[in-house]
């Protein structure tokens, strides 16, 4: 019961989108073991949140011992919740660290009928910074053409640490900036 107190409570504010990390690893676990009870709860949580019209989004994890790192294990995750309410956030910073600076291609268009929402910040690919844009080794330019090859439609959120407001102004110039030069 208390699992689903907080799908609960977001629709009592009209949320019709939540955010889940799948997991990880802990002692005693093999990593399927960990899968398995993982899918098993979000199967659940995803019946729970469809009686509000409400999508349960997956987002791409960092670490080792943490589940859905790549386009692979994400895809297979999927596959194997089955539910029509469970989408995909991707976290390029998450995967540019997980994934040791793989370009984002693959994961964009292996997921894309599951991908409905965008973490966007940058990183050198050794731990998640929350960088601004153009600060890390993502490329966005190409990362955005992928988007629109696609036909991305879904929220883009900025998940930058913003010293004030003017670094919020850049970062939304780089957007429009890479979406543009992305549909070229």
């Amino acid at each position: 019961k208390r699992q689903f107190d907080a799908i609960d409570f977001a629709n009592n504010y009209g949320v019709k989108k939540l955010t889940l990390h799948p997991g990880f690893v802990t002692d005693g676990l093999t990593k399927d073991e960990a899968l398995k009870i993982s899918i098993e709860n979000t199967k659940a949580l995803c019946d729970h949140a469809k009686k509000y019209g409400m999508v349960i989004m997956i987002e791409n994890l960092v670490g080792s011992h943490e589940l859905c790192l790549n386009e692979d294990e994400l895809l297979e995750y999927f596959k194997l919740v089955d539910k029509d309410n469970c989408k995909f956030i991707l976290d390029c910073g998450h995967y540019n660290v997980a994934n040791h600076h793989k370009d984002l291609k693959d994961v964009v268009y292996k997921l894309k009928d599951y991908l409905v929402h965008l973490h966007l910040s940058n990183n050198y690919g050794l731990r998640d910074e929350h960088a601004p844009l153009d600060q890390g080794n993502i490329d966005f330019k190409v990362y955005f053409k992928y988007l629109c090859d696609i036909n991305y439609k879904g929220l883009y959120c900025s998940e930058v640490l913003y010293k004030d407001y003017l670094d919020l102004l850049n970062t939304s110039k780089l957007i429009d900036k890479y979406n543009e030069e992305g549909n070229e």
